[in-house]
């Protein structure tokens, strides 16, 4: 049985290409019924899942920026709380 992640918000990095596990893993966790909160320093490319994960029915907000920078990192985690209220889980796929 999968895990029920409703009212979870997870903050998920390197989704911006198909196929590969970020973002894998932000489909099992919005499926599971967590909020998503994704990152990936390819803009287009992340924008792209948004839309995608977003028709399938998932709350989703994405965060264009190179999360292996500080900045980009703390304003990921900001936009995740002022976005869904706060942050439970965070899985780092984003390389560096």
């Amino acid at each position: 049985m999968p895990p029920d992640l409703r009212g979870k918000v997870a903050l998920i990095t390197g989704v911006g290409r198909v196929g590969q596990i970020g973002h894998a893993v932000a489909r099992g966790f919005g499926r599971a019924g967590a909020q998503l909160v994704i990152a990936d320093v390819n803009a287009a490319g992340l924008a792209d899942r948004a839309k995608e994960l977003t028709a399938e029915g998932l709350a989703v907000h994405a965060v264009a920026g190179d999360l292996t920078t500080p900045d980009a990192a703390h304003r990921a985690v900001a936009e995740a709380g002022g976005r869904f209220g706060g942050l439970d889980v965070v899985v780092n796929v984003a390389g560096g």
